[in-house]
């Protein structure tokens, strides 16, 4: 696996890239949760988050959608949605002391810690759209993750999301995404090369991706 160039070599990032297992990533972010908002887009600059979101603005106008924010942690990316006048957001995450701190800012309907590498969700409902930043990377969501989104995803609906460049091939999420197109599963409205920071250190594939309202059988 390639190197991951760190910017700053800052000691938290380091720690995030050398995740091995769910409960690493689950007892990192637990600790990292009271600090990390200010850490991460005060000193780090990470603006992964409004890209999603900006990238999400473009397509749904409708502002009483129910969206699901994957990977919530402490609720950057839901806050950034609220922001942009969203109301019905609820979120996910693996981190029950991260989920806390979202819970605080009052802006998810609900809140659900899961770990989505091992199970789904016991509720059978479909969003209108679904948002994710910085959770489809090295030691966090797995790309079979992937096709479960666009099982909770309403036909027609729309799903933005990160994926870490580095490990994109290699972990198998182009892999997954050329078989969803391939079934018809989606199309690709939207991707852009973006770095998740003010530097271009660390990269992702930006992606907006719409479910099609027919699948192949």
């Amino acid at each position: 696996m390639k190197k991951v160039h760190i910017p700053n070599n800052d000691s938290h990032l380091v720690e995030a890239y050398g995740i091995k297992t769910d409960k690493d990533a689950e007892q990192f972010y637990n600790k990292w949760a009271d600090n990390y908002d200010n850490h991460l887009t005060n000193i780090l600059n990470y603006n992964a988050f409004e890209h999603v979101a900006e990238d999400l603005v473009s397509v749904l106008t409708d502002k009483e959608a129910e969206i699901l924010d994957v990977g919530t942690c402490t609720g950057l990316t839901g806050q950034a949605l609220v922001d942009r006048g969203y109301k019905n957001i609820d979120g996910w995450d693996i981190a029950d002391e991260a989920l806390e701190v979202a819970k605080k800012k009052g802006i998810y309907k609900n809140l659900l810690k899961i770990n989505l590498n091992e199970s789904k969700s016991p509720e059978t409902k479909q969003y209108d759209a679904i948002i994710s930043s910085g959770t489809f990377t090295q030691g966090h969501v797995k790309h079979h993750v992937l096709t479960y989104m666009f099982e909770i995803l309403k036909p027609g609906g729309y799903f933005t999301c990160t994926i870490n460049n580095r490990i994109w091939e290699e972990l198998g999420f182009k892999g997954t995404i050329e078989q969803l197109e391939k079934d018809n599963v989606m199309s690709i409205e939207k991707y852009t090369d973006r770095s998740y920071f003010d530097d271009d250190t660390l990269t992702c594939r930006c992606f907006l991706f719409r479910k099609n309202e027919k699948i192949n059988s």
